[in-house]
């Protein structure tokens, strides 16, 4: 019997551990940051400094974080020498940069590999980003993809055309404000400050559709475009940090309560039921009791079924390859507290519901039993 009785207490606590497994970003979420490492990416240092830029047309596009690729940077720029320069070297610090993917007037430039550690102070990411809930969110720049690529040059006098392609991995940040991550890049231009000059920047960011965003400095949109145009740089960096669609409504929030909501309420009426039961057959609660404790423990898997069953669901809303880890931890213990309460008042309720139905049961059956005895004497 005891053994019966520790197998039976073992029950809830079985039950709970399944749900956590069944919880939706369970597991992802305890191992998850708040911040994951990007690529920084930016302005070449070039040696000895390029001539005066007259524009620069840079394009980041983002739409294909939608599938979980990395963004796509592609950068021009148009400038005068005004005298030869036979060995220019510009070195491209950013891991996205690819041999070949440097064309100087339409042809590939040659390149060798730069030791991490000696590139220029001037490479140096911006520790904050600003935030699309108005707070400021941290992008910290992948450590194990530091490096780049040295491409020289000769460069004859007249008008030249510098044109780069590259892809960007972007950080992430995992709030627990909103469902979905957000994606973070950062564009350096405090490189280009050591040029012989700076003429006109024009930026275009290509996003995703229907998609937020916050950037410094401040864009205009235009749908799903992000434009801005300045004469000269407008900042030592540019940061951009967008966030798939689709917040968390009542049906993903409150799924968890809900589920709790039912067990409960399946549980008083079970314990009611039994209760009935019991008293038309004429048994006492103290006889009825052990099997009253089995229904109960059955109640409380109704309930952790229940909510484990609404949260799955709820989240099942949300698209999981935008999922915030942050945001999953935070549903998880939500879920877990509904739980916990739900298995509370499916307890309670269970034993409150039998007892009272028994008693009201029995009752009645006795003042009918009276009823029908004093009919039966007259």
């Amino acid at each position: 019997m005891r053994g019966e009785s520790r197998r039976r207490s073992g029950l809830p606590g079985g039950l709970l551990a399944a749900a956590v497994l069944a919880f939706p970003g369970a597991t992802s979420a305890n191992v998850g940051r708040a911040e994951r490492p990007g690529d920084a990416a930016g302005e070449p240092w070039a040696a000895p400094a390029l001539p005066a830029i007259e524009r620069e047309a840079l394009l980041l596009d983002l739409r294909p974080l939608a599938a979980g690729d990395p963004a796509r940077l592609a950068a021009s720029y148009r400038f005068h020498a005004a005298e030869a320069l036979p060995d220019l070297r510009l070195v491209f610090a950013s891991p996205g940069v690819a041999a070949g993917a440097v064309l100087l007037d339409g042809v590939p430039l040659p390149s060798a590999a730069v030791d991490p550690s000696r590139l220029p102070p001037e490479w140096q990411a911006p520790r904050e980003l600003p935030g699309i809930d108005g707070e400021p969110v941290r992008f910290e720049a992948e450590t194990s993809r530091l490096g780049g690529l040295a491409f020289t040059a000769t460069l004859a006098p007249g008008p030249h055309v510098l044109t780069v392609e590259a892809t960007v991995r972007p950080g992430e940040h995992h709030g627990r404000r909103s469902p979905n991550r957000d994606y973070l890049l950062a564009y350096l231009l405090a490189p280009a400050k050591q040029w012989g000059g700076f003429g006109e920047l024009e930026l275009t960011v290509e996003l995703p559709p229907g998609w937020l965003h916050a950037a410094s400095p401040a864009l205009d949109r235009l749908g799903d475009r992000l434009v801005g145009r300045w004469p000269g740089l407008p900042a030592d960096a540019i940061g951009v940090v967008v966030r798939p669609p689709g917040e968390a409504t009542i049906a993903t929030t409150g799924a968890p309560w809900a589920g709790a909501g039912v067990g409960a309420l399946l549980a008083w009426l079970a314990g009611r039921w039994w209760g009935l039961r019991s008293a038309r057959r004429g048994v006492r609660t103290g006889k009825r009791w052990w099997k009253a404790v089995g229904l109960a423990y059955l109640a409380s898997a109704l309930v952790m079924a229940t909510t484990a069953a609404a949260a799955v669901g709820g989240a099942a809303l949300l698209d999981e390859r935008h999922r915030s880890a942050g945001w999953g931890t935070a549903y998880l213990y939500e879920a877990l507290f509904s739980g916990a309460a739900g298995l509370a008042a499916a307890l309670a309720g269970f034993f409150a519901a039998f007892v009272l139905a028994h008693r009201a049961a029995s009752r009645a059956a006795g003042a009918a039993a009276v009823e029908a005895r004093r009919e039966g004497g007259s």
